[in-house]
């Protein structure tokens, strides 16, 4: 199964959730770098790779003094922290 093949739907575990947000052209982009970034590092050696594990992706908007921000969460519970110097 590809990345593309895979839904949130088919998967165990993985709950997303949040209100519709519209983002300005640019911040779709490096919004969708950084999601596709996370969801292959979880697909690699994170919680799509851990039986029992969880992946919860939330987000909401805030209205700060400056304008509109938006609060984005990826969190992945039951994964292993790996060694950060291996030998």
């Amino acid at each position: 199964m590809t990345f593309a093949q895979l839904n949130a739907e088919d998967v165990e575990g993985v709950s997303i959730s949040g209100p519709p947000i519209r983002l300005s052209g640019s911040a779709a982009e490096y919004l969708a770098l950084a999601l596709h970034e996370l969801a292959v590092n979880a697909m690699k050696f994170g919680a799509l790779t851990v039986p029992g594990a969880r992946l919860s992706v939330t987000w909401t908007r805030l209205d700060a003094v400056d304008g509109p921000a938006l609060r984005f969460c990826w969190r992945e519970e039951g994964v292993p922290v790996l060694a950060t110097n291996p030998r």
